[in-house]
């Protein structure tokens, strides 16, 4: 796999985002519900920006995290989720991400994920996203 990513241009620090984007967000939030997995690559100090009719509405990732407690406990099978990535960048110890997400093959986002690196590794910091009309 990591042979098949150099070759594509994904270097380990772009493998390394990656994993943390993939992991934490497309599969704990959007494809199984896991609270702990999405916490373990979000950092406490997280933001979503949603743009709405009024202005911008911040949500913590302690607010995004209960969303998501509340759908692990209906314990439903993973959706069909697949994302696929248009741009990874890192510089140093920052980074950033936009992938197209898709439910049963329809587009329903685009995000644009910021993140730091830590000790620990990547954590993401930051999400604001495009959501695609049905």
């Amino acid at each position: 796999m990591l042979l098949f990513l150099l070759f594509c241009g994904l270097g380990s620090e772009d493998e390394a985002v990656w994993q943390v984007v993939d992991h934490s967000y497309v599969q704990a939030v959007h494809r199984q519900a896991n609270e702990a997995a999405m916490r373990q690559g979000f950092h406490p100090d997280f933001v979503m920006t949603i743009q709405t009719e009024d202005g911008i509405r911040k949500m913590s990732l302690d607010e995004w995290a209960t969303g998501v407690a509340k759908a692990e406990a209906k314990a439903e099978p993973p959706r069909n989720i697949r994302a696929e990535q248009r741009q990874i960048t890192v510089e140093g110890n920052a980074a950033t991400v936009v992938l197209d997400l898709y439910r049963d093959e329809q587009k329903i986002f685009t995000d644009f994920l910021a993140l730091y690196r830590y000790p620990d590794g990547w954590k993401i910091v930051s999400k604001t996203f495009f959501r695609h009309p049905k």
